[in-house]
């Protein structure tokens, strides 16, 4: 091996070591973790407690209705109205049929479908980004240059068949210092400004708050460290924890997610009455100069804008995914040509895509004569942890439906962590595929793992566990539903924040502890990373199918000889 790929070899496992080692000094943690930044609502469980009848969403937060503090809603009834007409446009909803289905329509020209009513629409979640849309590839808390700090809020409608939410979303993205829309010029992004150390004792700015809640609900027994995403642990605490908790969501919500800093919406909804066709399309809000809303408040128009790879809309059944353009032909959802981390060069993702997991390729079973089964190649099926990756794979590159789909068929196509190699902790060059990056050596590392101490994984039972369920982070079917796409996301965001703030990470820990002051060598230091990476992905693996077919929580996983981490 020549000297050049030595020094390589020992600059990224120094570089793994660094990102392990920054939790070292800590044991205990004094960073965010992944519910600190994700907060999940919950339903109400008491209606004298929570002031709602059961099963509603808690806390009950309203997107048409100022929130107390606010001077509008969250979205104006002009920037519902341009999304209503495009979801009726790109085939979501059916025609209303009775006097009770024309009521809801509340836009002339549009369908009736589960988000027509803009007063059905509530917050189910809520998620804090430092660098949208992703976590720069090399992974440096100095290279903030392509970095909107952002929080982005996950709605969708309820009825009283649903009241915690129907299968509809709409995400409302807000840039926390974005220069509002005036009559002479659009919203302003501020690319590249994100947070600081200085934030955390600063009510004023997102991370300050966020680290506030942190406290606020340490003080009343709730330790958010170290537990698979899900509700927030603030919830299911003690009533007292319940009723703070709700309210400071509400306080953080009223704060950084004002109507005039509103920059994107995007949405999902159904084709016709049934559990399919999906449809997503997204858009830019408040891009042109400002106009008068019905509210007296400044708002400019949403406009529809290109899908990745895709043209305006996403539609997909069960036939493939679909072009809305292309007039119900089945056509495969193509990713995005990706940039490696080397050297900047594009290289396009091959032709295969998460499509093909659903396609009918059948081939006779050589056990059932007669018989036909899908066989699908170890290149095809790796598609799932390639589009797992955050930081190659991001929602300004990769169409929504291979986003959503991933989940389902890992579990649906036994497809696991590391099929075809590891990228342990990140650091150094990242690749999809073999060739991508001149004189790779070794497999190629397909699977991505989040830096050690992070939380980056979710329960079997709120997982997406079946073909009808596409949410990455809400409800579906009366359940949470919170995908790993998702979770590799939010644990990126998580380390990549602390890294900004000179924050350890406080989570779950797989690496085996190292003596402070202890000198090791750069094998020593790649073998210890490259052994916290595998206990990762048997984690994660054990989440996904648990064991022997039998399916294990998370707390269990813990406990497997293979994985043997622990929360700090």
């Amino acid at each position: 091996m020549n000297s050049k790929s030595l020094k390589m070899k020992a600059s990224l496992a120094a570089s793994a070591f660094a990102l392990m080692a920054g939790t070292f000094a800590n044991a205990a943690g004094t960073g965010f973790d992944t519910n600190d930044l994700n907060i999940m609502f919950d339903t109400t469980k008491d209606a004298t407690a929570d002031g709602q009848p059961a099963g509603n969403i808690f806390p009950n937060i309203r997107i048409d209705t100022p929130l107390p503090g606010a001077p509008a809603p969250l979205i104006s009834t002009t920037l519902f109205t341009d999304v209503e007409l495009n979801a009726t446009k790109v085939g979501i909803g059916v025609p209303p049929a009775t006097d009770a289905e024309k009521a809801q329509v509340t836009v002339p020209g549009a369908n009736i479908h589960k988000g027509s009513l803009l007063a059905n629409w509530r917050v189910e979640a809520l998620r804090y980004d430092s660098c949208f849309p992703a976590v720069p590839l090399s992974g440096s808390p100095k290279d903030t240059s392509g970095c909107i700090e952002h929080v982005r809020l996950i709605a969708q409608p309820i009825s009283a068949a649903h009241p915690d939410g129907e299968d509809t979303t709409m995400h409302l993205l807000y840039a926390v210092d974005a220069t509002p829309a005036t009559a002479q010029q659009p919203l302003q992004l501020p690319v590249g400004k994100t947070a600081s150390a200085a934030d955390l004792t600063n009510l004023d700015r997102p991370l300050g708050f966020l680290k506030f809640i942190k406290d606020e609900m340490a003080k009343l027994g709730v330790n958010t460290n170290g537990t698979a995403i899900s509700v927030h642990p603030g919830f299911k605490g003690s009533p007292a924890a319940r009723k703070r908790m709700a309210e400071l969501t509400q306080q953080f919500i009223t704060k950084f997610c004002r109507f005039d800093k509103l920059m994107v919406i995007t949405y999902m909804g159904l084709e016709g009455r049934g559990n399919q066709p999906w449809l997503w399309f997204g858009g830019d809000a408040n891009q042109g100069a400002a106009v008068a809303s019905g509210n007296g408040n400044p708002f400019s128009h949403w406009g529809v804008a290109p899908q990745p790879t895709m043209g305006n809309s996403i539609r997909f059944n069960n036939g493939g995914a679909e072009d809305a353009t292309t007039e119900g032909k089945t056509g495969h959802v193509q990713l995005h040509p990706v940039r490696d981390a080397k050297d900047g060069v594009g290289a396009p993702v091959d032709s295969a895509t998460i499509a093909m997991l659903f396609d009918t390729l059948k081939t006779p079973d050589p056990a059932n004569p007669g018989k036909s089964i899908q066989v699908l190649s170890n290149d095809v099926k790796d598609q799932v942890n390639r589009l797992e990756n955050p930081r190659l794979h991001r929602p300004d590159n990769t169409d929504c439906f291979s986003c959503h789909a991933t989940n389902t068929q890992a579990r649906a196509k036994l497809i696991p962590v590391g099929l075809k190699g590891l990228n342990f902790g990140n650091v150094g060059p990242t690749q999809d595929r073999v060739g991508e990056i001149a004189n790779a050596q070794g497999p190629a590392n397909t699977s991505f793992v989040v830096a050690d101490g992070i939380s980056a994984y979710v329960d079997n039972s709120e997982q997406p566990g079946n073909a009808w369920n596409v949410r990455n982070f809400g409800r579906e079917g009366g359940k949470v539903s919170i995908s790993y796409l998702m979770v590799q996301s939010a644990g990126d965001v998580a380390n990549y924040t602390n890294l900004l703030t000179g924050l350890s990470n406080p989570g779950v820990k797989c690496a085996k502890p190292v003596p402070a002051g202890t000198q090791l060598t750069a094998q020593q230091a790649q073998a210890l990373a490259t052994d916290a990476a595998t206990r990762q992905a048997a984690l994660r693996n054990c989440t996904l199918f648990g064991v022997n077919g039998t399916p294990l929580s998370f707390s269990d996983c813990l406990k497997q000889p293979n994985v043997a981490c622990a929360a700090q």
